[in-house]
């Protein structure tokens, strides 16, 4: 009867103990004993670079290497006119967004540590080589999200621990949002480009990218980006006009097409593998 009883005792205690872990879980507590990520504290992965950044490398070949020789049989009138688009794109939305990414990257080359504040700190300098800005890149894990920040500081410009973009992963890493701050205005929290991704892979990724940047030129941009395999499509939106331009290509293949209001009448004009102009297929 005794061993009975204190068997009893034990399970009760055991039940109760179960019961406080489950009643006190929330997103400001671990549960019993458990650290944010599991019971070896590991730190959360760092979003990859294709989280920030449209790969352009099938248009960086200068279009000068490809005449247009109007009285020829062929012409590149399309493929050029894409790349004119594009270049647009890129000055206009894309500015300036290479750097954090790269920067991003770099955190995976330093061990994260664990701190009092709850959030994982990964601090290190960019570029390795001759660096300029010293960065520190932090993690607080929630229940289903990650929060992250990027600090710079730097000499010129003059920035101190200067909040450079936030943002929030899903825990898979498989999506989540970014929010970027003009570095011209330290003083102040100017968003200027927010960006939302989904990404499985660098062949496998969709992103949308917002000009936020409240009285700036080109506030309103959209611009979405999506790879698909060997198929990459742009479509950028411009507030001014509310004129889109869509422009398509195959990394592998080389085809693509270009679809803008004040080029070909607005029509679907495309190109073949060596960038000549042909027909669009049907």
């Amino acid at each position: 009867m005794k061993g009975e009883t204190n068997m009893r005792h034990y399970l009760k205690d055991k039940w109760l103990c179960v019961m406080l872990c489950f009643l006190m879980a929330s997103p400001f507590t671990t549960g019993c004993g458990k650290s944010p990520t599991g019971d070896d504290n590991t730190p959360p992965a760092v979003p990859p670079q294709g989280t920030m950044y449209v790969d352009f490398s099938f248009f960086k070949t200068n279009p000068a290497s490809h005449p247009i020789q109007p009285d020829a049989a062929l012409t590149k009138f399309n493929f050029v006119a894409a790349f004119a688009v594009v270049t647009f794109f890129n000055a206009a939305v894309l500015v300036g967004l290479s750097i954090p990414a790269t920067a991003t990257a770099a955190a995976l080359s330093v061990e994260p540590t664990f701190e009092s504040d709850g959030k994982f700190h990964w601090d290190f300098s960019y570029p390795e080589t001759n660096p300029t800005l010293t960065l520190e890149l932090t993690a607080r894990v929630r229940p289903s999200t990650v929060e992250w920040e990027m600090h710079v500081t730097s000499v010129t410009p003059v920035l101190n621990n200067f909040l450079w973009y936030d943002g929030v992963s899903a825990l898979d890493g498989k999506s989540g949002t970014w929010q970027f701050y003009d570095l011209n205005q330290p003083n102040q929290s100017v968003e200027t480009v927010f960006i939302e991704w989904e990404f499985v892979a660098d062949n496998d990724r969709n992103l949308t990218f917002t000009n936020v940047h409240e009285g700036a030129q080109g506030f309103g941009d959209v611009l979405e980006y999506q790879v698909a395999g060997d198929d990459v499509s742009m479509i950028f939106y411009q507030a001014a006009t509310d004129d889109s331009v869509h422009v398509n290509w195959n990394m592998t293949t080389g085809v693509g097409f270009i679809i803008a209001p004040e080029y070909n009448s607005g029509q679907k004009a495309c190109w073949d593998s060596t960038q000549n102009d042909v027909a669009c297929p049907n």
